[in-house]
């Protein structure tokens, strides 16, 4: 096999680097008031979700540090100071579920990039498409000696018996020719260059000639005893040998390694915020709060439930790309009399789903569902679903369970399908724990930034703002199942 093996070193380098980074910003934050234990807990649920709020805090306070004396004392008035801005983008971040439902990565920079490898097929081979990944589009004949199954020569009318081929790479392998009909051995070569029958069958007809020319032509002759049905098959297969250097090219199998990289712009996405500074006198007299650590951490919030919904529309956009299968919930008009037995079906079409993705890729199968409450409360009923509360208070995406232990997140949803999902539907992905780039979309995560301004009428104005990008990696790994018929009382 032939490896680029700098573009495998270049991607190891950066993920090595973008590992640490990642680590020290967690040891550092975890240790401070502005995450501390909060953290360390998030990290034990969920080391995507801890990196990325980890990150985003690093990341802000790298910013702070590059202002003066002067900047700061403009930026943040006497109620206001950079350690409720730092809390504010450790909550936006940390309560994002992007990361648990996609892949998300931690930017470095608004520029930065992610890079991964893909092995892919060196050259058009038996059935193989040239540079393209080997695990979807390689043949198992790719590598070796042994050809692909070849039509035969010859009139498949249910009368005619005699069928030839020419072998075009030569020396052929005695004991290793073989005659197929409709996939099915029928035939083999005895080491001599006669065609006589496998394992005690009838299938050729001994009687005439059936032979094989190993070296000068590569011909090859059959007669069948009884000639094969219209709509039948024929097909040959040999293996010529390796030992011929004239041979090596054609049946050695090569794979590249291709360095990919996913540039990452991330882009400014701003909520913002407005208060009285009568509503900060109430709050600090009356020891509720900082009014400006308040409404900063609740715009965090917002910011975290609208990133999410923002990636949960791209990823559905990249789902419809793909045929959209249905299940009908109404159970009497499926011929079923029984509501709660019906329902156990929904699993089939979601197990349908995952073989459609492992046929289209040749790898994977659902582990994330996604859904509108309506969707969810009809799979919440169905055998093998184990509830997950401990985020039920959460505004937005949260983690609702599991279902035969696929991750079941659940998102809110109007009339219009804010979120990109309808209220019956329900979006079905895989995301390779192994292998990041295994996904529908990346998803890179910078940090938080901060603008306000406090007018004479004594208001002020703000705004917050995720710094992010996204890129869509393989439609293949996104579906939507719509589940038809669905009322409130299904």
């Amino acid at each position: 096999m032939k490896y680029i093996t700098e573009a495998e070193r270049s991607t190891k380098q950066n993920e090595a680097a973008r590992m640490r980074f990642v680590e020290s910003a967690i040891d550092k934050w975890a240790k401070t008031d502005i995450a501390g234990l909060d953290l360390i807990k998030l990290r034990e649920k969920s080391i995507s979700r801890a990196s990325v709020a980890a990150v985003a805090v690093e990341n802000q306070e790298r910013h702070f540090k590059m202002l003066t004396e002067s900047q700061l004392s403009t930026a943040f008035g006497t109620a206001l100071r950079p350690e409720h801005l730092l809390k504010a983008t450790y909550i936006g971040s940390a309560q994002s579920k992007l990361a648990d439902m996609f892949t998300v990565v931690p930017l470095a920079s608004t520029d930065d990039v992610f890079m991964y490898v893909y092995a892919n097929n060196a050259s058009a081979q038996r059935g193989s498409t040239a540079n393209e990944r080997t695990f979807e589009t390689q043949s198992p004949y790719y590598p070796g000696e042994q050809s692909i199954p070849t039509a035969m020569t010859g009139t498949i009318d249910g009368s005619n018996k005699t069928f030839t081929y020419t072998i075009p790479v030569l020396p052929v392998i005695p004991l290793w020719v073989k005659v197929f009909v409709n996939d099915a051995l029928v035939g083999i070569d005895n080491g001599s260059g006669a065609i006589i029958n496998y394992n005690g069958g009838t299938g050729i007809d001994t009687a005439a000639t059936n032979t094989v020319d190993y070296n000068a032509t590569g011909a090859v002759t059959i007669n069948f005893a009884t000639a094969p049905a219209t709509g039948s098959t024929v097909t040959l297969q040999w293996n010529s040998s390796l030992e011929s250097k004239t041979n090596f090219d054609t049946y050695a199998g090569q794979i590249t390694l291709e360095l990919r990289k996913e540039r990452f712009n991330a882009r400014p996405f701003p909520l913002g915020f407005d208060y009285s500074m009568m509503t900060q006198v109430m709050l600090d007299t009356d020891q509720i709060g900082n009014a400006h650590e308040l409404l900063t951490n609740a715009v965090a919030q917002s910011l975290a439930k609208a990133k999410d919904e923002r990636g949960i529309r791209f990823v559905s956009q990249i789902a419809r790309t793909n045929a959209i299968r249905t299940f009908n919930t109404d159970f009497g008009t499926a011929g079923a009399v029984d509501r709660k037995l019906w329902k156990n079906n929904v699993k089939n079409s979601i197990n349908n789903i995952s073989a459609e993705i492992t046929n289209d890729t040749q790898r994977g199968e659902v582990n994330k569902i996604v859904g509108a409450p309506l969707a969810i409360a009809y799979i919440r009923d169905v055998d093998g679903f184990v509830p997950d509360n401990s985020e039920a208070g959460y505004a937005g995406a949260r983690k609702v369970g599991t279902l035969d232990g696929m991750e079941v997140f659940q998102i809110p949803v109007n009339s219009t399908g804010s979120a990109g999902l309808a209220n019956n539907e329900l979006m079905l992905t895989f995301s390779n724990p192994m292998t990041p780039q295994d996904c529908p979309a990346i998803f890179g995560d910078l940090t938080t930034l901060s603008a306000e301004l406090t007018f004479p009428q004594l208001n002020t104005q703000g705004t917050l703002a995720s710094v992010c990008d996204q890129r869509m990696i393989n439609n293949k790994f996104a579906r939507i199942l719509q589940l038809s018929n669905l009322t409130y009382n299904i």
